[in-house]
């Protein structure tokens, strides 16, 4: 992700994130600090976009695909932007469709957490 396709990738990710459960809206300010970390891509298969993601660390900390059935594509594509042995990724618990893909592909559950929103 670049300058110029950042509020691209904002747009797709609030979209895609508006009925996960505990999802948060990602702000432009958000936004600029994860272009400035280098984490956030594109995954393109050929011309076509496949889906978005981002990665710190050994961590996918967000990803969704835009065409329905390219989640184990973008998932293997952000996985390989890990230079480690180990990858995680968060999900909530409801998103039960995201979480069957994730252990077919291999991954399995080790701690669940809880997020709160203090008012």
């Amino acid at each position: 992700v670049q300058e110029q396709t950042l509020e691209t990738w904002r747009n797709i990710y609030n979209e895609k994130m508006r009925d996960v459960p505990n999802a948060s809206y990602m702000t432009q300010r958000e936004a600029k600090q994860m272009l400035s970390a280098r984490g956030a891509y594109f995954v393109h298969r050929g011309d076509a976009l496949l889906g978005i993601g981002s990665v710190k660390e050994n961590k996918l900390e967000s990803l969704a695909s835009v065409i329905p059935g390219a989640g184990a594509e973008v998932v293997s594509a952000l996985s390989n932007a890990v230079f480690t042995d180990i990858v995680y990724l968060e999900v909530a618990s409801e998103n039960h469709r995201a979480m069957h893909l994730y252990r077919k592909l291999g991954f399995m559950p080790t701690l669940e957490t809880a997020r709160w929103y203090c008012i």
